[in-house]
Parts: structure tokens; sequence; C-alpha cells
């Protein structure tokens, strides 16, 4: 990613946002963006849940990364689970951030990853493989677009982003969560 790219992606985050809020699916992690989502999530373990992330997003935010990315590893449903895709997401951010901005970010993704590593080998190869900046096919086709080069468009960044919410029933919600936060802190 160039420089150019990487400046024109951070200045349409905020659309990013607001797509997410709009399109995440109900029960990703997308409450994190925008406390209204809450609402999905009713039960105890729901609530439990989400109090947890909340806390490991505060970690996070507050310089205690590894910290806060204990509290999303294994967390959440699915054959990849919410908190990993979201770490996953915060290391394709931590990695774009290095390329875009030009700077050493591998100690920080390596720690991340390490402290991510888990017993779900699906997760973890999919870990790995963000920490070593190799992004799955949406998600590159996403960055790599003319759109981030030559500058926004409405449908060509919808068509892209609606690609990457589309994949498992909320890991590409969860993902492009965590890249946007880590994107918008610039960790």
């Amino acid at each position: 990613i160039s420089r150019i790219s990487f400046q024109k992606l951070s200045d349409y985050l905020g659309i990013i946002e607001a797509f997410l809020k709009e399109n995440a699916h109900p029960r990703s992690l997308a409450f994190l963006l925008d406390g209204r989502r809450e609402e999905n999530f009713q039960s105890g373990f729901d609530k439990i849940f989400v109090e947890t992330l909340k806390a490991g997003l505060n970690k996070i935010l507050s310089e205690n990364i590894l910290e806060g990315v204990d509290q999303f590893k294994g967390k959440g449903f699915g054959l990849t689970p919410s908190g990993d895709d979201f770490i996953c997401g915060m290391l394709y951010g931590i990695y774009l951030i290095q390329v875009g901005k030009r700077i050493d970010l591998t100690k920080l993704r390596e720690e991340v990853f390490k402290k991510a590593i888990s017993n779900n080998l699906i997760s973890n190869n999919f870990l790995r493989m963000a920490n070593e900046g190799r992004f799955f096919e949406h998600f590159m086709d996403f960055i790599n677009s003319q759109n981030c080069a030559k500058g926004y468009k409405s449908s060509q960044w919808s068509d892209s982003l609606k690609k990457i919410i589309s994949v498992g029933e909320t890991s590409g919600s969860d993902m492009l969560t965590g890249f946007l936060i880590t994107m918008k802190r610039e960790i």
C-alpha cells in the first residue's frame, strides 16, 4: 500500500464506520462502535460477553493492548470466535499502519499474535496470516482497490465492504470492526 493509498484509506474511516453501524450482522462486535447494538445481546451469557469485550477494548485503547487482546481471545461463537476475528482485524490494521506510515511495528504485531494464539487451529491460521500481512481475498481487494488510490466512490466501496461482512456469520463484521478501531487509534 502506498502512502497516498494509506492516507485515502485513513481519510475514509468514518465511511467504513457508518457502513458497519448500518450493515454489520446484528450479533457482531459492531456494538463496540454503536452501543445501541447491545440490545441484540439479551441473555445473561450475552451480557457478560458484551461487558468482557467492552472492558477488553478499554484496555486496548488505554495502552494495555496485550491485556485487552487476552480478553478478546477465544470469546464468542462460531468456528472462529468473534474475539479472534476482531484480533485478526487488529493485526491487519497494525500491519497497514506499519507499511503506510513506514514505522516498525513488527514487535507489537508479534506480541499481539503470540497473546492471541489458542487451541483453535483455524483461528490460529487466520491470525498467523494477518500477522504476516497476508490478507484474505475480499479484504485484499478492498485495500488494493483503485477506490483507495483514486478516491471514494460510494457504490464501489459499499460493494467491497459488503463482500467483507458476508464472510461467516459475523466473522467479516468482527474483523472489520477490529481493523477500523485499530486504524482509528493508530496503535
